[in-house]
């Protein structure tokens, strides 16, 4: 599945990982960010504002925060939603930096419920 692509690019980062997701509920693409950290990569989150609200299915990001990972959610605007998924890794597998982007969100309800699609790009430029 589409979540452990995901996680073997995160675990394979050298540098420094940013990311856009409307959601982020998996545990294992969370733990596989914490233990990044961990090793001393750089890691930037920005969600969707409602990510913000207290619910059980933000026991993920919950995590991020609480190891240090920067989280952030804009609430600028009652209508304005960060809807952008996708990951720059800036060192990853041949020494490359690779874009990760599409529709899918690193969510069970994506893995299970949707036709998500991500493109990988390794050119700098």
């Amino acid at each position: 599945t589409l979540d452990k692509i995901l996680e073997s690019l995160i675990t394979t980062e050298k540098q420094e990982i940013l990311s856009a997701c409307f959601h982020l509920t998996l545990y294992n693409i969370a733990t596989a960010l914490v233990d990044k950290k961990k090793e001393g990569i750089a890691i930037e989150i920005i969600t969707n504002q409602k990510q913000s609200d207290n619910n059980p299915t933000l026991q993920p990001l919950k995590h991020l925060v609480s190891n240090g990972i920067a989280v952030s959610a804009p609430k600028s605007n009652s209508f304005e939603t960060n809807h952008h998924k996708f990951f720059i890794f800036k060192n990853n597998v041949l020494n490359r930096s690779l874009v990760w982007m599409g529709s899918y969100n690193p969510t069970g309800h994506s893995n299970a419920n949707s036709w998500d699609d991500v493109i990988i790009l390794d050119d700098s430029e």
